[in-house]
């Protein structure tokens, strides 16, 4: 098939580019001119098309091959500083529904968006208050009420897209992805800075980690996105029916996770749980079900939270 990628030079879109090629899928990828994260890429056999998103009305898609699929990762201010932002964050949604409306200029006929598990708005708080026990496992079908404008805007895609993709006789699929982890992540997150500092011999500090979480390996992640392009899937006509949770199906607390990278790691540095926790949305609660994505692909993730510590510390070290 010939599959559109936008954000192909992002964590997860470098590693599902490839995973597309090794599918023997036709890719081409959209790459913003000047990215610093481009050198990091393998593009073999792969289509660049260099273009920014803020201007993709001005992309003339009529000049294009017929393609089969649009998976849209590419978003802007995902960072802790611009998560809040509402300017960054409607300029998200204005070009993700251009975008959606070019992609019918191309023939294809299934959009796959990359949504977020901030889209519900589930907080360690949160939970306390509804009167849940720590052991709540949410489906897709769970209302909504994201805290960050990052979080709403990603479910006003949701909102308008499926509607848009209707109209457009176009399939639509709505990844909610948790947490995920692996070598090139972001090197502030948890695990890179938590086995960066711990290599070093140095002392990590983190809050007190009680709240549940899921990690899912982004080769694993690539591998699941991918599933979900080939698949059979039918939408339905509610929201909820074209969302589909991405991550793991093992979820613990926190803090054993961070345990977990301590003792691969040989016990080297020191981690200590006395920090504060000052997320402007609340501290997350990950316990996502998982069902809906086995159904539609049979997916089961191939990579354990230990491997791929050691993947990442086999990383960090060869660039020593």
């Amino acid at each position: 098939m010939k599959i559109f990628l936008t954000g192909a030079t992002s964590f997860i879109g470098r590693y599902l580019a490839v995973e597309l090629v090794k599918r023997n899928h036709e890719v081409y990828a959209l790459v913003r001119p000047g990215s610093g994260n481009e050198s990091k890429c393998d593009f073999r056999n792969i289509h660049v098309i260099r273009h920014d998103m803020n201007s993709i009305e001005e992309m003339s898609f009529n000049k294009f091959p017929r393609m089969d699929i649009f998976i849209h990762l590419a978003w802007a201010g995902e960072g802790a500083d611009d998560r809040m932002n509402e300017k960054i964050q409607r300029l998200n949604i204005k070009n993700t529904l251009n975008l959606i409306s070019l992609a019918q200029v191309t023939g294809c006929k299934r959009f796959i968006f990359a949504g977020s598990q901030a889209e519900y708005g589930v907080t360690l708080d949160r939970i306390g208050k509804k009167g849940f026990d720590r052991s709540y496992i949410y489906d897709e079908n769970l209302s909504c009420s994201p805290v960050s404008e990052y979080g709403k805007a990603k479910l006003r895609v949701l909102q308008n897209a499926c509607v848009l993709c209707e109209d457009m006789d176009m399939e639509y699929i709505h990844l909610r992805l948790f947490s995920i982890y692996g070598t090139g992540d972001h090197r502030n997150s948890l695990v890179s800075t938590c086995i960066r500092n711990l290599l070093e011999d140095k002392e990590v500090i983190f809050g007190k980690c009680t709240q549940l979480w899921n990690y899912l390996y982004v080769t694993d992640c690539a591998s699941a996105i991918a599933d979900l392009a080939q698949c059979k899937f039918m939408s339905g006509r509610h929201e909820e029916a074209h969302v589909v949770n991405i991550a793991s199906d093992t979820t613990r607390v926190l803090k054993d996770f961070v345990l977990d990278i301590e003792n691969v790691l040989g016990k080297k540095g020191k981690v200590l749980f006395t920090g504060k926790n000052d997320r402007k949305e609340g501290i997350p609660y990950l316990n996502p079900s998982i069902e809906k994505l086995k159904r539609l692909t049979g997916f089961k993730a191939g990579v354990d939270f230990n491997k791929g510590i050691q993947l990442i510390r086999d990383a960090m070290l060869s660039e020593r």
